[in-house]
């Protein structure tokens, strides 16, 4: 008689690894966003008031 074959391994941690991947590109999406708000605001002027 053959000897069993081992179960495939499981793909645990799949949702954990995806929430942090998610959480990273909306914190990179998030960082650029301010960067670009921030520099913008630096390169417009104020409005004239007369």
């Amino acid at each position: 008689m053959p000897a069993p074959t081992p179960a495939p391994p499981r793909r645990q941690g799949r949702a954990p690894w995806g929430a942090g991947e998610a959480a990273l590109t909306l914190g990179a999406v998030l960082l650029l966003l301010v960067a670009h708000q921030l520099w913008w605001t630096n390169l417009t002027p104020p409005p004239r008031t007369a």
